[in-house]
């Protein structure tokens, strides 16, 4: 008897934000895996920030502008140190 095993490639639970995030304001089955790789990339205290206000706030990205504005500056911070654009 031959035995295979397979192990998955996903090993780790994505954020709780993005499963929270994807839960309330996404109706794609793979947005867990996008989010929790934006929340896992560049800025992600600022990123985590915009998406639980986005959650908090019924879906509504309007209400959360502060977090998105924190979230372009930090990003913005980042490219300054590699060609000096905001």
């Amino acid at each position: 008897m031959l035995a295979v095993a397979c192990e998955s490639s996903g090993s780790t639970l994505p954020d709780p934000v993005a499963v929270a995030y994807c839960a309330d304001c996404s109706e794609f089955s793979f947005c867990p895996i996008v989010i929790d790789e934006a929340l896992n990339a560049g800025c992600p205290e600022e990123t985590r920030a915009y998406y639980a206000c986005v959650t908090e706030n019924s879906c509504q990205p309007a209400s959360c502008e502060t977090e998105w504005q924190r979230r372009q500056a930090c990003f913005g911070a980042e490219d300054a140190g590699t060609d000096g654009a905001p």
